[in-house]
């Protein structure tokens, strides 16, 4: 027995096993095996796929329940309530058989929708069928948010070294007058000034202040240059410090100190010999930890005191502290010769200084995660780990990284404090990728793949569909928008630097006033550098306390993005070493790599053995393999001449001097990403980051394509900003471009257009089943044709259609912009449209009265039709029985009248060839101006007079710089074509197909005018006696043209008179003729022959009853007629007044 079904329906489970009902129980196979009771509904079924706006993505939909009976209904039943209820997995396979095969191929494969279950158990079981597989889970979870591990024990994860963003800071202190007289006595030979921190108006990180509230006398040796560096380091009077890198400080104010002499105690010659002067010391330790240094900046030089007076001075030093550097303000005094001490009082006045300085959080490294590496994450949780994601642009471009506030807080400080999560959705992930990248994401073989909108729809790959019977264009309405906002999160930062925050929210304008809506391409995800730094300065208090912040709060699992570079320079080294078994790693480093080049800098160690970074060891005798450093927690000293650095471990080490080993870190170590910009401006300086690709400003930029795609008819126009949450003043230039990011861009200056603000709608019957369809869309562009034009879509809005009546598919599809403007511009025009890119192109209309074939048309191998624009008639009839060469007739007294609408063609050239192709005569078009073609389209004419030619058979070409674009049909010329009539035509406005300020075509062709039949339109009134009288009454005669001679004509011919009879000024033989509003071309075929004969009737223009020997005729300007007027509806005294009016 041979197959009699054309569908097959399957219910599968998530195995793809068949579920089926034996007669006597519910089985699973793995062979397929179908339902033997076809689902009730199975006619009206539609499918369907369409759009995910969010995503710029396909997906289908099962548009009709079907009703399961039988077999189909024990099945679903038994899993109801027996299986996991409305979760159980299953899916409704439909296969439909290939006529060309006799294979049943795969139409549709849905998840069925068991939560809608509906149960009649007289009738069946309804269910509708939805998206399974990923977009299944993507459907129901897109919003739910996941933890996400972001710490060392993620899978493949990277560290960021951050090296901070400088903040501006300003403290200002006081020197507070209280009246108190201190006096100088003994032996002490520098005195802290007294002073009090009062406010600050910046940021500072890594730095602390301090009241110096005591006048403490520091002895060193006597009439020493320097107090004692220790005892002064160690004190409590030091003003300002430096905790982690050495600061350049600004100190700029006024100091006003009341000198006492005590005239009891006059010794000229102790006055003589003591010396007052006021310094700045900065005192530090040396970083072998053996002992301190001192650097003195003198403020005052020396005072000779010899009597009491009032000494005052301005504070204008900028000076250098190293790092862990202190700060002290002094007053210093030099003792007598003879050693005695000189009791002099000193007050201080109030005065008021400032110290300014640029400072940044000290460097720390944090677990991050790779876009890809966090999608993956993402979709294995949300899939309940069945599913994955893919990406070749994120394969390649992964230096925009995630990480969570904890990871940003700690990591620096402390290994246990592992466990970190960042918490995010996939809607999260993708708007926040997307705001950057401009993204969309296709399915193939349920693996999600993400990538930029331009990568999935500006390939080359094309679903050719073929010819489609009608179309409709319309604005693409649901794309539209008005305004963009484009940014990150709006934060409040208690710092003054946020203020400088420049990833922050920003609204934007478009040049669109018809509509109101949004385009939202905001992250989800934090992008604001400075809040990162604001998290990681909270590791070092501005306070004498260097407890670090461990607080939770609500940062710690937030995503934030940044901007990073992968570096190999951190990958590995080999280096001299000692192992402890205290659990230290020591190398060698050098204070100077030009004089020391052996080793590396304090510096190098400081950012490959980061917290947390896993490394392993091979070359040493005791201690190859893993270990986790906890970062550098010593320094010291072989000798002199060699400082070491200790790294501490978590692993057991065994004591072992080792020569050489060779250090290889697991993971990558990832450094900030900071352009070389030729300037940047609105910051303080190019140590801020999140910059390139990241900015409101840059994001716009981004989705350049899809912005210019909705505004491509508005090139000169600008998009604006209209506001920004913070900082709107950055600009970069960069390799010769500049990025403002509050100026306004031009849209001829985005990317290149994805698509044109136009959809596509029409029907069209492919042979291919729905999966086929389906799969193949998302790969490339659509093409189609239709009216002889070629026209290319994305595969993004709508197609559906009812696989089991094959009905036509209808299509809604957005217009790709590899379709020209001037196409659709055309697309109601009939004729040939020629274009070699886009910027060369010619239209011949219809309404030329010779026709036209494109030269050098191939047909496809895999169609055998093409329209009348593509082959001449001769090669499209070769399947009739009868293949009759058709010839357009020309008399000798005709004049050919051409016209060509082109685009960036040079002059055209005619040639007219004989029948053996000799070229007989060369004519040259000559351009036309007419202000009703815009540029940069052209006119161009050509008259041809027939006189000259002799009888014969000839073919026109068409020639551009030496290359032929068109050909005709073959035309006849001879003296006279008695059964041929002549059709002098044009219009009295222009035509999308035809400008008739200066052109009167003409065509000949084979016909009959019928005599006239008397015909009228009127109205009758009947009175109550049965009277009829005529109210009102015109005569309406007509003829009835026909076309063709016993032999029919072809169907460019039979289109061509089709378009001139819809003018208002067509004569045929001279006399003006005129459609009726309900005349159609009739047609009368021949079977087995190809051409036809066509009918019409048309009405006499113009209605004439009579004779009047002032007939308008094609080509004379128009007539005119007095008309005699009530002169009182003017306004005049009764009367009547003449006027002259032309007659058309």
């Amino acid at each position: 027995m041979i197959p009699k079904k054309r569908f097959l329906y399957f219910i599968t489970d998530a195995s793809n096993r068949s579920c089926y009902f034996d007669g006597s129980a519910i089985q699973k196979t793995n062979i397929p095996t179908p339902l033997s009771n076809t689902p009730d509904g199975w006619k009206d079924v539609e499918i369907a796929f369409g759009t995910n706006d969010t995503y710029f993505s396909l997906q289908r939909s099962f548009t009709v329940p079907l009703k399961f009976v039988g077999d189909g209904a024990k099945v679903l039943r038994y899993y109801m309530q027996n299986g996991k209820g409305y979760e159980e997995e299953l899916y409704i396979v439909i296969l439909k058989w290939a006529q060309d095969t006799g294979i049943y191929k795969l139409e549709y494969k849905g998840r069925i929708d068991l939560s809608k279950y509906s149960d009649d158990p007289k009738e069946g079981v309804t269910l509708n069928a939805i998206e399974g597989g990923i977009l299944d889970y993507l459907s129901s979870r897109a919003d739910t948010a996941y933890d996400i591990l972001c710490d060392t024990y993620a899978t493949d994860y990277s560290k960021v070294e951050f090296d901070g963003t400088l903040l501006l800071d300003r403290f200002y202190y006081q020197q507070t007058e209280d009246g108190t007289t201190q006096y100088l006595t003994g032996y002490k030979f520098f005195y802290s000034i007294p002073t009090v921190y009062e406010k600050n108006d910046g940021d500072s990180v890594g730095v602390t202040y301090n009241d110096s509230t005591l006048f403490t006398g520091y002895t060193g040796a006597k009439n020493a240059n320097f107090p004692n560096a220790a005892e002064m380091y160690n004190g409590e009077d030091f003003i300002f410090q430096s905790l982690q890198e050495d600061i350049k400080v600004n100190i700029n104010g006024v100091l006003s100190v009341q000198m006492i002499y005590q005239q009891a105690s006059y010794n000229s010659n102790y006055v003589n010999n003591r010396v007052y002067g006021f310094s700045i010391l900065v005192t530090w330790p040396l970083l072998d930890g053996s002992g301190y240094d001192m650097k003195e900046y003198e403020i005052q030089k020396q005072i000779l005191l010899s009597k009491s007076q009032l000494v005052g001075f301005n504070l204008s030093q900028t000076i250098d502290v190293p790092v862990n550097g202190k700060v002290f303000l002094m007053m210093k005094t030099t003792g007598a010769s003879n050693g005695y001490s000189m009791p002099i009082g000193v007050q201080f006045k109030q005065s008021d200084f400032t110290l300014s300085f640029n400072s940044k959080a000290i460097n720390s490294s944090s677990v991050v995660l790779s876009p890809l590496q966090l999608l993956k994450a993402i979709v294995n949780k949300m899939t309940d780990g069945k599913f994955t994601a893919e990406s070749n642009f994120f394969t390649q471009n992964d230096n925009i990284v995630a990480t969570c506030g904890d990871s940003i807080r700690n990591t620096a400080y402390s290994s246990s404090l592992l466990n970190y999560y960042l918490n995010t959705s996939f809607n999260d992930w993708f708007q926040s990728y997307n705001s950057i990248y401009n993204l969309g994401f296709k399915v193939i073989d349920n693996v999600l793949w993400v990538e930029p909108k331009a990568d999935l729809y500006g390939g080359d790959t094309i679903l050719d569909i073929g010819e489609v019977s009608s179309i409709l264009v319309e604005t693409c309405t649901d794309y539209l928008c008005n305004t963009i906002n484009s940014g990150y999160p709006a934060q409040d930062y208690d710092a003054k630097s946020g203020k400088y925050e420049f990833n922050s929210e920003a609204v934007w304008t478009l040049p669109v006033t018809t509509v109101e809506k949004n385009y939202d391409i905001r992250s989800k995800y934090r992008g604001d550098a400075f809040g990162i730094e604001f998290i990681r300065a909270n590791l070092t208090s501005t306070s004498s306390s260097s407890d670090t912040d461990t607080t939770d709060n609500e940062g710690d699992t937030q995503v934030f993005l940044i901007n990073t570079e992968k570096t190999d320079t951190y990958k590995t080294f080999s280096q001299s070493a000692r192992f402890s078994n205290s659990g230290y790693i020591w190398f060698p480093y050098s204070l100077d790599t030009e004089l020391d080049p052996q080793y590396p800098l304090l510096s190098y160690y400081q950012k490959v053995f980061s917290a947390s970074r896993k490394f392993t060891v091979s070359g040493s005798a005791n201690n190859n393999g893993s270990f986790y450093s906890l970062g550098i927690n010593g320094v010291g000293a072989i000798d002199e001449s060699q400082k070491i650095a200790g790294i501490s471990v978590t692993q057991n080490v065994i004591d072992e001097t080792a020569t050489l080993i060779t250090i290889t870190f697991d993971n990558p170590l990832r450094t900030i990403r900071r352009a070389n910009y030729t300037s940047i401006n609105g910051v303080l300086d190019n140590t801020v980051y999140n910059v390139e690709d990241m900015t409101p400003k840059r994001q716009v930029l981004a989705h350049g394509n899809y912005l210019r795609s909705l505004l491509y008819q508005l090139p000169s126009d600008s998009i604006t900003l209209s506001s920004k949450d913070k900082n709107q003043n950055l600009v970069t230039i960069l390799n010769g471009k500049t990025i403002s990011e509050n100026a306004s861009e031009i849209v001829n200056s985005l990317a290149d257009p994805l698509f044109l603000p136009y959809i596509f709608e029409f029907t069209t019957k492919v042979p291919l089943t729905f999966t086929e369809l389906f799969n193949a869309a998302p790969k490339g562009l659509i093409k189609f044709s239709y009216n002889g034009h070629d026209l290319y879509a994305l595969p993004i809005g709508t197609m559906k259609y009812k696989p089991a009546t094959e009905e036509t598919q209808s299509w809604k599809v957005l217009c790709s912009a590899k379709t020209e403007l001037n196409t659709l511009f055309n697309l109601s025009d009939s004729g040939l449209l020629i274009t070699e890119g886009m910027q060369n192109s010619l239209f011949i209309s219809d309404l030329n009265p010779v026709q036209f074939i494109r030269y050098g048309f191939t047909l496809n191998a895999k169609y055998h039709t093409a329209n009348a624009y593509k082959l001449p008639f001769r090669e499209r009839i070769t399947r009739f029985m009868e293949q009759p060469k058709y010839v357009q007739k020309w008399q000798t007294n005709d004049t050919i009248n051409l016209q060509f609408i082109t685009y960036g063609l040079p002059t055209l050239e005619i040639q007219i060839l004989d029948h053996e192709s000799n070229v007989v005569s060369t004519k040259m078009a000559a351009y036309i101006d007419d202000t009703a073609l815009t540029s940069p389209y052209q006119k161009q004419q050509i008259s041809i007079p027939l006189g000259d030619f002799e009888e014969g058979i000839y073919v026109m070409a068409i020639m551009a710089n030496g290359t032929c674009l068109a050909y005709s049909e073959c035309m006849n010329i001879a003296e006279d074509w008695p059964e041929t009539l002549l059709f002098e035509y044009y219009n009295s406005l222009n035509r999308l197909n035809g400008y008739f300020a200066s052109w009167r075509p003409s065509l000949r062709c084979e016909g009959l005018l019928m005599p006239t039949q008397p015909e009228s339109e009127f109205t009758t009134y009947q009175d109550d006696q049965d009277n009829n009288r005529m109210l009102w009454g015109i005569s309406t005669p007509t003829k009835v043209l026909y076309i063709g001679n016993q032999y029919g004509v072809p169907d460019w011919m039979a289109l061509k008179l089709n378009e001139v009879l819809l003018l208002d000024r067509v004569a045929i033989e001279s006399d003006l003729y005129a459609k009726q509003s309900d005349s159609k071309f009739s047609a009368q075929d021949i079977e087995g022959y190809p051409m036809s004969y066509y009918s019409i009737t048309l009405s006499q223009y113009g209605n004439k009853a009579g004779l009047d020997i002032s007939d308008t005729v094609i080509g004379d300007t128009n007539q005119t007629a007095v008309y005699t007027l009530d002169a009182s509806a003017f306004g005049q005294a009764e009367g009547v007044i003449s006027t002259e009016l032309k007659e058309d």
